[in-house]
């Protein structure tokens, strides 16, 4: 039984949009750790900064 062109579009659609989201999530995952680890470098320089001056 072939498969009809429909189903073969929608099947192409979904594994795109598939693909797309989780290129999206990874990108997202990425930025959130950039983030993160630029937020402890900046608490971890504020905070060397406090006891260098403040000792």
């Amino acid at each position: 039984m072939e498969r009809q062109p429909l189903p073969v579009a929608a099947d192409y659609y979904y594994y795109y949009y598939y693909y797309y989201y989780y290129y999206y999530y990874y990108y997202y995952y990425c930025c959130c750790y950039y983030y993160y680890y630029y937020y402890y470098f900046y608490y971890y320089y504020y905070y060397y900064y406090y006891f260098y001056y403040y000792d």
